[in-house]
């Protein structure tokens, strides 16, 4: 898993972004299986150089908040380290964000360019330019400034 450490940490931080643009929200259970079996965070604490669950909170409290701002970050995300079937899991409650959260996203290339992603049933497809501007004004319609 630590090679992949990028790729895991941009996943969790896309589909955290995609549960704020939500009109629920969602939650986020990272160390459980596609298929619900909880596997626990050992390896992400390997990953994190033998870290523990207050520094793997650490970790993604600061990944959070260099992706989507330290607003959303302190206001619309619970974290926390449930124990299932034997073995610790960490659980993100998302609420829905107040305004569009908006990702920076590097290519391979080292481009970078900016994303909004929405919830599409368990995926978090980014939205194609063309329908951005009639989502926002959907989605944050009663929070527009005008």
């Amino acid at each position: 898993m630590e090679e992949n450490q990028g790729v895991t940490s941009a996943v969790v931080t896309k589909t955290v972004a995609a549960f704020a643009n939500s009109y629920e929200g969602g939650t986020l259970l990272i160390g459980v299986s596609d298929d619900g079996e909880a596997l626990g965070l050992e390896q992400d604490y390997v990953a994190l150089g033998d870290a523990d669950k207050d520094r793997f909170e650490l970790h993604l409290r600061n990944l959070f908040s260099e992706a989507l701002g330290q607003n959303v970050t302190a206001s619309k995300l619970k974290i926390s380290f449930p124990e299932i079937e034997g073995v610790e899991i960490c659980k993100i409650d998302v609420r829905p964000a107040d305004a569009a959260v908006v990702l920076t996203v590097a290519d391979k290339n080292g481009l970078k360019s900016e994303k909004l992603y929405v919830r599409s049933g368990n995926s978090s497809p980014e939205m194609p330019m063309s329908e951005v501007q009639a989502f926002l004004n959907k989605r944050f319609a009663a929070k527009s400034v005008g």
